[in-house]
């Protein structure tokens, strides 16, 4: 702030200047079913793992094996890419992924 106001700073940025070139999307995941039984623990690459690499993902459990989840969300997914479609596709995919090792 002090830069700004001494004049040191440009004030002549645009919108663009502030985006990352891709897309991110993040949610927390649900089991389909109540009482559900944790048979898997998941934890993919590290929480900044798809910021910096394009293209990747972190997902994580947030319960050990043998918990049984009575209600509440069983993980957290992020993935990244070049495009929201892209990562809106892979979302989906990955959160399918995701339900079928953490309770199959």
């Amino acid at each position: 702030l002090e830069l700004a106001l001494n004049g040191q700073i440009s004030d002549d940025f645009d919108y663009e200047d502030f985006q990352m070139g891709g897309a991110v999307a993040y949610t927390k995941v649900k089991p389909h079913a109540k009482n559900a039984r944790i048979g898997n623990s998941i934890f993919e690459n590290s929480f900044e793992h798809p910021f910096v690499n394009r293209g990747s993902v972190f997902q994580c459990t947030f319960f050990p094996v043998g918990y049984t989840l009575r209600s509440g969300h069983v993980g957290y997914i992020i993935v990244s890419g070049d495009t929201a479609e892209e990562v809106r596709t892979r979302i989906v995919q990955e959160e399918k992924r995701f339900l079928k090792n953490v309770f199959d």
